[in-house]
């Protein structure tokens, strides 16, 4: 059997038919599983009552015995119960998409990412600002940025980034938004950009790439701010390579990749739970397919 779990099924178990990356996952997983089942946070019970075995339960029914793989999606503000699940499926051998190191912290996976990019010098200038802004210290860390990016670290498909070109205004506008102590503020360099890439990977093997075409007047090239993702029309070799050196091993990612004026690449962001409808469209793939295929393929290895 295969579990899918996201933030987008309902405790019933329905979700919303609109969804297509669900849709896709769901119809693809019962030509390749035996079962399906669509798992709620919301609706989620684990038992470690004795011995190491921790029993998964959703709506009354145990599952421990009959997952053999696990599909954990977007996890809203079920980032706790999305890593708990994720620790007892490990624990029982179930198979994983994402390992349950992904989901740690309340904003799964992406400020740990942003560091490791800029360690590995492939990210862009970034600053993390925890809590209420201290003045005197975001001045030090943007005075040499002459233009700054501000983006919330949650996922936001495009949405909430803003971009400053004036260090008063930067400023005044982060006195005035609430800032989390555990869910910074990520502050970044903006780099005009000459050609950007959506690469989706599956623990570390290329699915695709796709060009995204930015709509004029738009920060980011993101499907959900109007962007268009379009098969390249020039070779991506070393948009490929780049990416694959640079993604991570374990998981599905879709990394954002782009080319500065000055011809450098770079890495934007790496995406944990990336949709995939326009990018599937633009490259004429199936990304649920390959999903489901790769974890049906592992579960039969380690069945042998």
């Amino acid at each position: 059997m295969l579990g899918i779990a996201s933030a987008k099924i309902a405790a019933d178990g329905t979700f919303p038919e609109e969804n297509y990356e669900l849709t896709t996952l769901l119809d693809r997983a019962l030509t390749r599983f035996d079962d399906v089942v669509l798992i709620s946070y919301e609706h989620l019970a684990l038992e470690a009552i004795s011995g190491r075995v921790v029993r998964i339960r959703s709506r009354l029914r145990d599952l421990t015995e009959e997952l053999c793989a696990l599909i954990a999606r977007g996890t809203g503000s079920h980032g706790d119960a999305a890593h708990a699940l994720a620790v007892a499926a490990e624990s029982n051998g179930i198979v994983l998409l994402d390992s349950a190191s992904r989901f740690a912290g309340s904003s799964p996976g992406k400020t740990i990412s942003t560091l490791l990019r800029h360690r590995s010098g492939v990210g862009m200038p970034s600053a993390l600002v925890f809590g209420p802004p201290d003045v005197d210290e975001i001045m030090r860390l943007v005075a040499s940025w002459p233009r700054v990016i501000v983006k919330p670290i949650r996922g936001s498909q495009g949405r909430g980034i803003e971009v400053f070109d004036d260090h008063a205004r930067l400023i005044r506008h982060l006195q005035e938004t609430s800032v989390s102590s555990t869910e910074p503020l990520l502050l970044q360099e903006f780099r005009p950009i000459a050609e950007e890439w959506r690469v989706m990977l599956l623990w570390g093997q290329e699915i695709g790439v796709a060009a995204k075409i930015i709509e004029p007047g738009v920060l980011t090239a993101n499907a959900a701010t109007g962007a268009t993702f379009v098969a390249p029309t020039d070779s991506v070799d070393e948009v490929r390579e780049f990416a694959k050196s640079n993604a991570p091993t374990q998981g599905l990612v879709g990394m954002d990749v782009a080319r500065d004026e000055t011809g450098e690449l770079f890495v934007i962001e790496a995406n944990f739970s990336p949709n995939w409808q326009t990018f599937d469209g633009a490259l004429g793939v199936d990304t649920a397919q390959v999903i489901v295929d790769a974890l049906a393929q592992r579960v039969t290895q380690l069945r042998r």
